[in-house]
């Protein structure tokens, strides 16, 4: 089959072991997407009861801006190592210059922008319930 140019092959002409393989790359960022859900699972469950500033959901957060981080690495990390493992296995003889990196890329720059202000407000509320448990203490 040809798209804009270039041969590609389709997922039905792959070896068995080739397919499996990409399942597996490609099952890494639904597990860490899994995991962001569990903390804010988290973060629900502790609101609540009511709690809002706890060394707890400081820790949730914080785990959460970095498995937003981790994907977002992740996915940049998965996309070259498909276009690779693709090309090395000649099932893409080549990719155009724009390639679909480029596009994600831009796409998920929103994403990295997201999660850098996330990290930030994580390390901004631990300081605030470290600050708030002083101000407990001292009444």
């Amino acid at each position: 089959m040809t798209e804009n140019g270039f041969e590609v092959i389709g997922i039905a002409m792959m070896s068995k072991s080739h397919v499996v393989l990409l399942a597996m790359i490609f099952s890494v960022t639904p597990i860490l997407w899994m995991y962001a859900l569990w903390q804010l699972f988290g973060i629900s469950k502790i609101w609540q009861k009511g709690e809002f500033l706890t060394r707890e959901i400081g820790a949730y957060f914080k785990r959460f801006s970095y498995v937003i981080l981790a994907i977002f690495v992740v996915e940049t990390i998965l996309h070259l190592t498909v276009d690779s493992l693709l090309v090395s296995w000649n099932y893409v003889t080549a990719f155009p210059e724009m390639s679909l990196e480029d596009i994600l890329f831009l796409v998920e720059l929103p994403f990295l922008v997201a999660c850098i202000f996330l990290i930030m407000g994580s390390k901004a509320m631990s300081e605030i319930i470290v600050m708030k448990e002083e101000s407990d203490l001292t009444i």
